[in-house]
């Protein structure tokens, strides 16, 4: 025999059953294809364009590297500080460039290398950031340091 509950079980699998439409699966099917498909692309998307400008940022500090190498080069090693900073506060007013250290290297009487700053700057603390330090040279020798951290845009 039948009880009560098992008829009112099988009516409520029945209008469950009842409710659920192809039209409805295929809806559903479709939108959360749509959505999986387009986070894929959009995820993709937004890791080539990141590593396409931490690309871009790593050549362009690349090159004010070497331009600031070149420029301050002379001007450091003939010990004209107004010179190196004016070159420095040229780089530093560049949108890219959070901070700039400039330092020169010289000995004392008693021979002691000591590191004199002739130009620092800093805009804020990122903390998404590209560093570059390195070394001012002449005729082979180091005569200079460049601490300069060049803002990452983010995409």
């Amino acid at each position: 025999m039948i009880d009560k509950t098992t008829v009112q079980s099988i009516s409520s699998r029945q209008s469950k059953f009842k409710r659920r439409t192809i039209t409805k699966d295929l809806t559903i099917s479709l939108v959360l294809i749509v959505i999986t498909v387009s986070m894929i692309a959009i995820g993709s998307h937004y890791f080539y364009a990141s590593v396409t400008e931490e690309q871009r940022l790593e050549q362009i500090a690349d090159e004010y590297q070497s331009y600031l190498i070149e420029s301050l080069e002379l001007p450091i090693w003939t010990l004209d500080r107004k010179i190196s900073a004016k070159i420095a506060e040229s780089y530093f007013n560049n949108e890219l460039v959070e901070m700039i250290q400039v330092s020169e290297k010289f000995y004392d009487s008693n021979r002691f290398l000591y590191n004199k700053i002739v130009f620092d700057k800093s805009k804020s603390n990122k903390s998404d950031l590209i560093i570059r330090e390195f070394q001012i040279r002449h005729n082979g020798r180091s005569i200079g340091n460049v601490n300069y951290i060049e803002l990452s845009e983010g995409v």
